[in-house]
């Protein structure tokens, strides 16, 4: 008889147990939910952005889709902040200031502006020949971008604008980035790098970058 009852029990536990709603996985969860984890997890792996990252988080729109590039750029500088904690002190130190940087650039942005975390600004870079007077505009260059905080890890690899310089544009969320000009022939054959803050706070918020690199000599 007891071991009648006990199974019944267990039974009436499964029942109730399939019966509760299941925790969403990572996949499960919405655009929304992603960037809100995301940010919640920088905000104890960035603690010096505390402040900035809890203005973000105001910022996630309630309605409206996020930008892929806004999502792959939170996960990109989560998952830099995870493997930054295995680099020597002062290359991780580097990485927490150069995070900041970025995410205050993204916090003073987003706040001004009307789509929050879901805002984009136009990026237009021109390529130029070095050492030319007058200056000669360099074509057939391939421009490629990464995430300022990212520069720290030597082995992060940039993500090419679209098309052929020059000029070469592309939509961005807000923040530092390191930009420079690859051969297409040969992409180790590169210009020197540039850094440029994407979403100036004090220009409208609609205002585009533009900036001027140089390709190889």
């Amino acid at each position: 008889m007891h071991n009648r009852w006990s199974l019944a029990a267990a039974l009436a536990g499964l029942v109730l147990l399939a019966a509760l709603p299941a925790r969403p996985s990572a996949t499960q969860l919405t655009g929304h939910q992603q960037v809100g984890a995301l940010l919640e997890g920088l905000r104890s792996r960035v603690p010096d952005a505390a402040k900035e990252l809890g203005w973000l988080q105001n910022a996630v729109p309630r309605a409206g889709a996020i930008p892929a590039d806004v999502m792959q750029g939170l996960q990109d500088l989560h998952d830099a902040a995870i493997a930054a904690e295995k680099l020597p002190d002062a290359d991780r130190q580097r990485f927490l200031q150069l995070a900041k940087a970025d995410i205050t650039v993204k916090a003073e942005y987003c706040r001004k502006h009307p789509q929050g975390m879901a805002a984009l600004v136009d990026v237009t870079v021109h390529t130029w020949q070095p050492g030319t007077e007058p200056r000669v505009e360099a074509k057939q260059w391939n421009v490629v971008y990464l995430s300022a905080p990212m520069a720290v890890f030597p082995d992060r690899k940039g993500k090419p604008f679209p098309g052929f310089s020059s000029p070469s544009m592309r939509a961005l969320p807000p923040g530092n980035y390191v930009v420079w000009a690859e051969d297409p022939a040969d992409p180790t054959r590169r210009g020197p790098r540039k850094e440029i803050q994407v979403g100036d706070p004090s220009r409208p918020v609609n205002a585009g970058v533009v900036a001027d690199i140089l390709i190889a000599k």
